[in-house]
């Protein structure tokens, strides 16, 4: 059995990819997963898990690249509370601090440095 992957923008419901794993590449991938699919997701979702993290340490620290206005950061900083890592920050609060962040992708910070 292969698998197709497709990415769908979820506002227009444009396809903007889509990759095929063959029956050789499944057959292999088994190997390595107990679940192929399970392992795609889990991957996808715990890198994106990482990356809110990041954005919300770097917009409550004191990184200029990732920054939040003072009225957003006195607005969560009420609704946080006291805090050690961002780990500890509920899931809703930290989707709203990745809202408010202004910050550059990885594509457009790679694309200024070369």
């Amino acid at each position: 059995m292969g698998l197709k992957i497709t990415y769908t923008d979820t506002g227009s419901n444009e396809v903007l990819r889509e990759t095929a794993l063959d029956d050789d590449d499944m057959q292999a991938f088994e190997y390595v997963a107990y679940n192929v699919m399970d392992w795609i997701d889990n991957c996808f979702q715990n890198r994106v898990r990482r990356a809110i993290d990041q954005v919300c340490e770097e917009a409550l620290g004191k990184n200029e690249e990732v920054a939040l206005e003072a009225n957003d950061k006195k607005k969560l900083a009420s609704k946080i509370g006291i805090v050690a890592k961002a780990k500890e920050i509920p899931v809703d609060l930290k989707k709203e601090i990745v809202r408010r962040a202004t910050f550059k992708s990885a594509k457009d910070r790679t694309d200024k440095s070369e």
